[in-house]
């Protein structure tokens, strides 16, 4: 049966990314919004583990390249286009979480095609390095915008 517990350098990649953000976002003045923003980034870090759990369908239909798609149009639209910290805090974390996941297969087996079957194995690093990248300017977004 799957767990809702990550493995302890999941939560350090995390506490590091939330630091940074706040670092930056708020500086040394963190407001409420900074409270409800780690909330909605703790809901995040779960949502996707807490789902997989509540439909209990192996493999999981959450872990593909249409997900993750959504997930990173979703993370720019709620970044852009909204004021709200739980959201961005939930749709940024939850993009983190499947790509430290994606990382983590791909250190381990050099390939992640158990989240991206329709995709070359040799083209993995490369889809990695972009979905990394999209990640980082959705953060930068929210930071700066």
């Amino acid at each position: 049966m799957k767990q809702l517990l990550l493995p302890i350098k999941w939560y350090v990649v995390s506490s590091i990314y939330l630091l940074i953000i706040i670092l930056f976002h708020w500086g040394l003045h963190p407001a409420i919004g900074t409270l409800v923003f780690v909330i909605g980034g703790f809901i995040g870090l779960f949502i996707l583990d807490a789902t997989e759990l509540a439909i209990n369908v192996e493999p999981s239909p959450l872990r593909n390249m249409l997900t993750q798609f959504i997930i990173i149009v979703l993370a720019f639209f709620v970044v852009t286009s909204t004021q709200t910290n739980l959201g961005s805090g939930v749709i940024l974390f939850l993009s983190l979480r499947i790509l430290i996941g994606q990382w983590q297969d791909f250190t381990r087996d050099r390939n992640i095609t158990s989240w991206l079957p329709q995709i070359k194995t040799e083209q993995h690093q490369i889809y990695l390095i972009i979905i990394s990248l999209l990640q980082i300017f959705a953060t930068l977004f929210f930071i700066f915008i």
